[in-house]
């Protein structure tokens, strides 16, 4: 399903602009941010799909923290010669 910017639906379906606006402001996906933009008061959506990749960098995040932890703990060996 095509989610297409708010500023293009503006220009482009300007009937429909306030519509999707409320529909997207009210969405339970929505996070609303204290200022405005304009006269609008500020959010974002976050949608199912973000969701999932933002899980899936934490995912990545965490194993990475995980295996620098581990590399940390080798014991260090200095040759001398390469200093």
């Amino acid at each position: 399903m095509p989610y297409p910017e708010l500023k293009k639906v503006y220009y482009s379906d300007p009937e429909h602009y306030k519509d999707i606006y409320t529909t997207r402001y009210n969405s339970p996906y929505t996070q609303h941010i204290d200022f405005l933009i304009g006269q609008n008061p500020a959010f974002f959506v976050v949608t199912p799909e973000i969701q999932s990749r933002m899980l899936a960098i934490h995912k990545l995040d965490k194993k990475s923290s995980l295996s620098a932890q581990s590399f940390q703990k080798q014991p260090w060996v200095i040759f001398p010669d390469a200093v």
